[in-house]
């Protein structure tokens, strides 16, 4: 296991700019460690698909009379993409020249063509963890049986619902997303919303090798919302669902490496994925999870918008963080020089934990 408070530096700025890096990155991180598809729940029902928008929309899952399988989304024919979206079809068919596929992939009809070409969509084997599928190997997921009882409790998929899917551009480099992901020092002084809904006074660590998890409080029982309307609103609710018998938990954030988020707060689970795009480009796909007991709520609906609304102020922030962080580092690289500061010994100890993954994985760095 990684010690999160081994003697590492942080990264040279120039670890943020440097595309033989980020081929390596690609290279060996992101094509040999696990890649996240997509959960259970965003094709619960059968003859369900949907279509991945962080696999350039070539891949979707789909709830098949086998099973959730996940197949190619490019026609056999001429490459088009064949599905878009999330739906409900017993029957895949390309746009283009009606090329169609059964829920199993398989080719079923191509007009015209007097002899039926056998062919079928190329198939991903995946793996499953609390309904979230893996492409590639295992070891990494199936060391995940080790999270801390209080980390795994939260996941509570089997009585959750999906509720919808965001995508957000991010102008600077993924490992910057995932720092200020690891570190809390910025919380109470950045987020006027977040920082007045949990404390990290009392921030609790956990780390195995592939993956870190953390914990907080909730800031003074949610008694003071701060400036945030928003976080106003969702203080209310959240102590109206609980009544008023807060749990000993404000949020839960585990990082599965190298890219996978999947956050914990009252009324809503979020699984987040970052990619790269570039040195100073990222994507992050955002998924929105909500407590299946809402749907019998009057103000359910109400309830998990305010969830979701108070996320996304957060990540816009969070966005903000990231570009300053970004405008810094080009600073200095321009100016040809590196600097970087101490980790704060338990407020930054994630980003010490990732920083000494990504050197194991480069030995570049």
């Amino acid at each position: 296991m990684i010690s999160p408070l081994s003697p590492a530096t942080q990264l040279p700025v120039s670890a943020y700019f440097d595309e033989a890096l980020l081929r390596r990155e690609q290279d060996e991180i992101f094509n040999k460690w696990p890649r996240y598809a997509g959960h259970s729940l965003l094709v619960p029902a059968l003859n369900d698909y949907c279509v991945l928008p962080h696999h350039h929309n070539g891949l979707a899952m789909v709830h098949g009379e086998q099973g959730i399988q996940l197949f190619s989304n490019v026609c056999r024919h001429r490459q088009a993409t064949i599905l878009q979206g999330r739906g409900n079809s017993k029957r895949l068919s390309c746009p283009m020249h009606r090329w169609t596929y059964d829920n199993s992939g398989v080719l079923i009809a191509a007009p015209k063509f007097t002899e039926l070409p056998c062919m079928q969509l190329e198939r991903f084997q995946t793996t499953a963890w609390k309904g979230l599928h893996f492409i590639g190997k295992t070891d990494a997921i199936n060391e995940l049986v080790n999270l801390p009882r209080d980390v795994k409790g939260l996941l509570d998929f089997e009585s959750s619902y999906f509720g919808h899917m965001e995508v957000h551009e991010c102008n600077f480099n993924w490992k910057t997303f995932l720092e200020f992901y690891l570190e809390d020092y910025h919380v109470a002084s950045f987020h006027p919303g977040l920082g007045h809904f949990v404390s990290c006074d009392n921030l609790r660590w956990f780390f195995g090798a592939n993956w870190s998890a953390q914990m907080v409080s909730f800031h003074k029982r949610l008694e003071q919302p701060g400036n945030s309307e928003i976080y106003r609103a969702w203080h209310q609710a959240v102590r109206t669902y609980y009544a008023d018998d807060l749990p000993s938990i404000g949020a839960m954030w585990l990082l599965i490496y190298p890219n996978v988020m999947i956050e914990w707060y009252p009324l809503v689970t979020v699984i987040s994925t970052v990619f790269p795009k570039g040195t100073g480009r990222c994507v992050n796909v955002v998924e929105y999870y909500h407590p299946l007991d809402l749907k019998m709520r009057p103000d359910g609906d109400a309830m998990a918008s305010l969830a979701a609304s108070a996320y996304l102020e957060t990540a816009v922030e969070d966005n903000q963080i990231g570009e300053r962080i970004h405008e810094g580092r080009f600073a200095l690289m321009s100016r040809r020089t590196s600097e970087y500061g101490p980790y704060h010994e338990n407020l930054e100890a994630g980003m010490v934990h990732f920083h000494q993954f990504l050197r194991d994985q480069l030995n570049c760095i």
